[in-house]
């Protein structure tokens, strides 16, 4: 049996090159609407993983890009996101929790996971989103997120710190605090 080169035109990108066509005609010329095609394919490309090739545990979330700029008024419809995945449960979670630590110990933890789990993917959740991965209040998150960093002596990276919104702790504040402390801002 031999294999059949696909026709020209045929498949998603041949159907987008017709709707565009027949719908979007003043869409630019050919050559603007194939970079338009190239550019719709791989955003579709990024954002459709297969949930089969999860592992245990992982889900797909959808966060507020890390380059994301907030603005006065500004709709999460308006803002880039980018797809994540998440590890809402974890082995970790079970060692913790064979070794003693309690369930607001363990879910502290997972919070701090979850959020440097998005940022290495370039994207930051919000406390809302966190709340309800783990199914917690946001104000549960919110205190969870204040402990854990004052014990670690750290600043996670989720909307409120890396978009210097809300009255998160800032980096900021981390480095005149540092400064008045005559500590080196590097």
């Amino acid at each position: 049996m031999t294999s059949v080169a696909p026709s020209p035109g045929k498949g998603i990108q041949g159907e987008i090159k017709h709707l565009l066509e027949e719908q979007y005609s003043f869409v630019g010329g050919d050559r603007v609407q194939n970079m338009l095609i190239e550019d719709l394919i791989r955003i579709f490309q990024q954002y459709s993983r297969d949930p089969w090739n999860l592992e245990m545990g992982e889900t797909l979330w959808f966060a507020v890009h890390m380059d994301e700029k907030p603005g006065p008024g500004k709709k999460l419809a308006q803002m880039r996101v980018v797809p994540v995945i998440l590890s809402v449960t974890h082995e970790d979670d079970k060692k913790l929790r064979a070794n003693g630590y309690s369930a607001k110990e363990v879910r502290r933890y997972r919070v701090a996971r979850l959020l440097r789990e998005a940022y290495r993917q370039k994207g930051v959740l919000t406390q809302a989103d966190v709340a309800e991965l783990i199914g917690v209040s946001a104000g549960t998150i919110g205190k969870d997120i204040r402990e854990y960093q004052a014990e670690h002596g750290v600043i996670l990276p989720y909307r409120g710190t890396i978009h210097d919104i809300g009255p998160s702790l800032t980096h900021k504040k981390v480095i005149i605090e540092k400064f008045l402390q005559n500590i080196p801002t590097p």
